[in-house]
C-alpha cells in the first residue's frame, strides 16, 4: 500500500514504497554475505544461488523504480519544455544587452581615467612651478640681503649700516613668508576627482572575471614549466577516464611514470537460464 507525500501545496504524488519484506531481505542477505565462508563446492553453489537471488530481487526493484519514476520524469520534461523556449529567448536577449552595458560603462570609466590623468599631470606641473617660484623668491631675497649687508659693512656711518642690516633682515623675512605661502599653495594643489559621466545604474554591477584554458598542442610546454617549478602543479590534472581506457587495452604492459595500474576481479551474475 502506498503512502501520500505532500511535496507542494498544489502537488500530491502517490509514491509506492518497496515492501517491508524486500527491505528486511536485504538485511538478511548482508548478514549471510558477511558470515559466508566458501571452502567447498557445495558452499560455492550456495553462494551462486544466493547471488542469483540477490540479483533477481535487485533487478525487480530496479524495474519497479524505473517504471514508477518514468511518468514523473516525462511530466517534468514536458513541464520544462513549455518554459524552455521563452527562457532561452530571454537569456539570449540578456546576453546581447549585458556586453553593451559593460562596454559603455567601461568606456566612461576609461574616459574619466584619462581626464583624471590629465588633471593630475596639470596639478603636478603647477606644484612644480610653485615650488620653483618659492625657491626663486628665496634666492632673490638672499642676493638682495647679501647686497645690503655688504653695503652695511662698507658704510662709514653706523646708523646707515644698521639701517642696511635691518633692510636685509626685512627682505629675508618677507621673502620667507612669501615662499612659505607659495609652498603651502603647492601642497594644496591637487586635481579634483573626475567622476565618469555615467555610472552603473543602481542594482547593476560590473565585475571583471578572469578565465584561463589550455592551449591546444602546448601541453608539453606546460608540463616542462611545471617540472621546472615555474607553473604550479594544479594546472595539470589526470584524465582518469582516458587512463582507464588505456589500462583496459595495455593491461600490465601499461607502465607510465606517475600512473598506478592495478587489476581486480569482478563477478558477473546472470539470472536467466541458470536454474
Amino acid at each position: 500500500m502506498g503512502q501520500m507525500e505532500q511535496l507542494d501545496p498544489a502537488i500530491k504524488l502517490e509514491i509506492a514504497r518497496p515492501e517491508t519484506a524486500a527491505l528486511a531481505a536485504g538485511d538478511t542477505y548482508i548478514a549471510t554475505a558477511e558470515s559466508l565462508v566458501i571452502d567447498c563446492a557445495d558452499m560455492l553453489e550456495f553462494a551462486q544461488i544466493t547471488l542469483v537471488d540477490i540479483k533477481t530481487q535487485a533487478n525487480a526493484l530496479e524495474t519497479r523504480r524505473k517504471e514508477g519514476k518514468a511518468p514523473i520524469l516525462r511530466a517534468g520534461e514536458n513541464w520544462d519544455a513549455m518554459f524552455k523556449p521563452a527562457i532561452d529567448t530571454l537569456a539570449r536577449a540578456e546576453a546581447v544587452i549585458k556586453p553593451k552595458v559593460a562596454a559603455f560603462i567601461r568606456d566612461q570609466q576609461r574616459i574619466a581615467a584619462e581626464q583624471q590623468r590629465i588633471a593630475d599631470e596639470a596639478a603636478a606641473k603647477e606644484r612644480k612651478r610653485l615650488a620653483a617660484e618659492a625657491e626663486e623668491t628665496r634666492k632673490q631675497a638672499a642676493l638682495e640681503a647679501a647686497a645690503s649687508r655688504a653695503a652695511a659693512a662698507q658704510a662709514e656711518c653706523p646708523a646707515t649700516a644698521a639701517a642696511l642690516n635691518d633692510q636685509a633682515a626685512e627682505v629675508e623675512a618677507e621673502a620667507e613668508a612669501s615662499a612659505s605661502a607659495t609652498v603651502m599653495a603647492a601642497a594644496m594643489t591637487v586635481a579634483a576627482v573626475v567622476q565618469p559621466a555615467a555610472v552603473a545604474p543602481k542594482g547593476t554591477t560590473i565585475t571583471t572575471v578572469w578565465h584561463a584554458e589550455g592551449i591546444e598542442n602546448q601541453l608539453m610546454a606546460t608540463i616542462q614549466a611545471v617540472a621546472a617549478g615555474d607553473v604550479p602543479m594544479a594546472v595539470l590534472c589526470f584524465n582518469d577516464k582516458e587512463i582507464s581506457r588505456l589500462a583496459k587495452s595495455l593491461k600490465s604492459e601499461m607502465k607510465y611514470p606517475g600512473i598506478r595500474v592495478w587489476s581486480e576481479d569482478q563477478v558477473g551474475i546472470r539470472t536467466k537460464g541458470v536454474r
